[in-house]
């Protein structure tokens, strides 16, 4: 992941950074019992009898689950670094591409649990920013992503970029994105199983 930045779920959940920590219990989506098995030593049958180990179990139950934080909107944080800037101080136009592209492929590996550049099957066909104000130097930003129409072959991604103390609405944007075969050179239908991930 680039210099700087962070990704996060949604809004209020912590930030990720990285691989996943241990997962929780809780997240099986329902109470879990687990067995404990100890060792304890019963009394001496006779004298000069070693103590057989007898096997007792304690029980415990997890508390009740909690409520699973929803993918989307996805929200990727950022640090604005000095190589985003242009001669005018604030960050160049082309660089909020480069933000939602990122934004975008950290959303995508998570949703389909890639880990590598060569699992990536979606191509970039279309995108649009419109600014609304600037960003300077330290600046910190949160890119939250979420997803519009889904056809036969393609995507569509909603972007809205803030900075993240004042909250002040920085630039919106939109993507459409193919779903492609690299092997055969040529776009493929969105896969079903993506189909109900990729609902708002």
């Amino acid at each position: 992941m680039p210099e700087g930045r962070t990704a996060t779920r949604a809004a209020g959940a912590p930030a990720r950074v990285g691989t996943q920590g241990p997962r929780r219990l809780g997240w099986l989506g329902e109470e879990v019992a687990g067995l404990v098995t100890a060792f304890a030593t019963s009394p001496p049958a006779s004298e000069g009898v070693a103590p057989a180990p007898a096997r007792v179990r304690y029980a415990f139950r997890a508390g009740p689950a909690p409520a699973r934080v929803p993918f989307w909107p996805y929200r990727y944080e950022l640090r604005v670094q000095w190589r985003d800037l242009d001669a005018a101080g604030h960050v160049n136009h082309a660089v909020y591409l480069t933000y939602m592209e990122n934004a975008r492929t950290t959303a995508y590996f998570e949703l389909v649990g890639a880990e590598r550049a060569n699992e990536l099957d979606i191509i970039l066909a279309r995108a649009v920013v419109d600014y609304r104000s600037a960003a300077t130097m330290f600046d910190e930003l949160v890119v939250e992503v979420t997803p519009g129409r889904v056809g036969e072959t393609s995507f569509t991604l909603r972007y809205i970029i803030t900075e993240k103390k004042s909250g002040r609405l920085l630039a919106e944007g939109e993507t459409v994105q193919v779903f492609y075969d690299y092997a055969k050179q040529e776009k493929k239908k969105v896969p079903d199983a993506l189909r109900a991930k990729l609902a708002p």
